[in-house]
């Protein structure tokens, strides 16, 4: 006899302008007639969620449910990363991860061309998780400093990008507005952002140039439904490199309409690669964020596609 998929359901209650807790009390109310064996916690502050995976898989859990955004699947997904039992698992126990989508932005949905199902679509493919899981790359981020790696499965933006969502974190109304609020924070965020002396080494190449933006996609979309990497494809074992070198902050603007459409690829300033691997050397510290999140400044990070026993419902 089949065991029934045992769920561990983790709440952002800061997700979504803070409307995931009552989000929560409604899909309750359904899972609860569903007969989906699960345990849930509320996340109590930002890093609250290291704790709450290594408790749940000392447990045995080995379905995931991440009630917010992309921030809080983000996190989800470095707790899990960095336990060392998802690596020790056997192919058939892979771990599987699934959202509950509340946040702002979704752009991990939106890589993943998954409408926002409705809360009884996505109860269905919790009753029967293997029949509606993949496999998707994962990125991990090494730094030179002593900080731990960082993973994550949709981008990572250094440069410009970074900046824009260093602004974004420190206007928390920016954060709220979603798409709207990340035009902003790109706007008001030229005067104050300089180009990057910057060394590429991917593919064999080394690249010595100086650089506006760079995009490492897993997905297609961040922002908020920009299309940094319009080429990207979840599971094909590479990231997609968008390059944006010297460009005036006139051309910047003028193409903030066709971020949403990907055709700003199409300027002359802007390079499209593929690479399983890289490292970046910078002159200075530069922004970087990842998923969303705001990494800090860093002068030197290696980016590389892991293989992690984990699987995601879409």
């Amino acid at each position: 006899m089949e065991i029934p998929p045992k769920w561990y359901i983790i709440i952002n209650p800061v997700a979504g302008s803070g409307k995931s807790l009552k989000r929560w009390k409604k899909f309750k109310k359904l899972i609860d007639k569903a007969n989906i064996s699960y345990q849930y916690e509320v996340s109590s502050h930002k890093g609250a969620c290291f704790e709450i995976v290594k408790n749940a898989l000392k447990k045995d859990f080995k379905h995931f449910l991440a009630v917010g955004g992309d921030g809080t699947l983000n996190e989800l997904i470095n707790s899990l990363c960095r336990q060392s039992h998802p690596n020790e698992l056997k192919e058939e126990s892979a771990l599987i991860v699934a959202q509950l989508a509340i946040g702002t932005g979704n752009d991990w949905l939106r890589s993943q061309k998954s409408k926002s199902e409705n809360d009884e679509e996505l109860i269905q493919k919790m009753s029967d998780p293997l029949r509606f899981c993949n496999r998707q790359d994962i990125g991990k981020i090494t730094f030179r400093t002593s900080r731990e790696p960082f993973f994550f499965i949709n981008m990572l933006g250094v440069g410009f990008s970074g900046r824009v969502v260093e602004n974004t974190v420190n206007h928390p109304a920016l954060k709220k507005s979603g798409a709207v609020g990340y035009v902003l924070s790109l706007i008001s965020s030229l005067g104050s952002f300089e180009e990057i002396k910057t060394k590429i080494s991917f593919n064999r190449e080394r690249l010595n140039k100086n650089l506006f933006q760079m995009s490492i996609g897993i997905g297609k979309y961040a922002g908020g439904g920009m299309m940094f990497c319009p080429k990207a494809v979840l599971d094909d074992g590479l990231f997609d490199l968008t390059i944006v070198k010297t460009i005036s902050r006139f051309k910047v603007v003028a193409n903030i309409l066709s971020l949403f459409n990907g055709k700003f690829v199409s300027n002359k300033e802007v390079f499209l690669y593929k690479t399983s691997d890289l490292t970046f050397d910078f002159e200075k510290p530069v922004p970087l964020e990842a998923d969303g999140e705001f990494l800090g400044y860093e002068r030197t990070i290696e980016i590389a596609s892991i293989d992690q026993k984990i699987k995601f419902l879409i």
